[in-house]
């Protein structure tokens, strides 16, 4: 089967394996309401495709037990993490960062 973009009808040629987090019934009021939830276990990962359109930029999500994915070529995860190669110095500046954030909390708790 081909893929078309539904928005500018070009071809789709790959798909990115990617998924969603299911909020649990009791989190799915608050989820509505603040558009945020609780990480819980019991809390369901759907898998899913996601297909962009490299014209246009539309996403388009398909279940991958119903799609036909045979002509489409899957993206390496190692592509999907790319990005611009941080120095040595930057990343000793964001765990300095990280430590004295863990640092603030720990004081605030321990006057609490």
């Amino acid at each position: 089967m081909e893929y078309k973009c539904p928005y500018c009808k070009s071809k789709i040629d790959s798909y990115y394996q990617t998924g969603v987090l299911l909020a649990p019934p009791e989190d799915q009021k608050d989820f509505l309401v603040k558009s945020t939830m609780t990480l819980r276990l019991n809390a369901q990962f759907k898998p899913m495709v996601m297909m962009i359109c490299k014209k246009c930029g539309v996403a388009t999500f398909v279940d991958p037990s119903t799609a036909d994915l045979d002509n489409l070529t899957p993206v390496p995860y190692e592509e999907t993490v790319k990005g611009d190669p941080i120095s040595e110095k930057e990343k000793i500046r964001r765990a300095r960062k990280t430590l004295d954030d863990l640092a603030g909390m720990v004081d605030k708790a321990e006057k609490e």
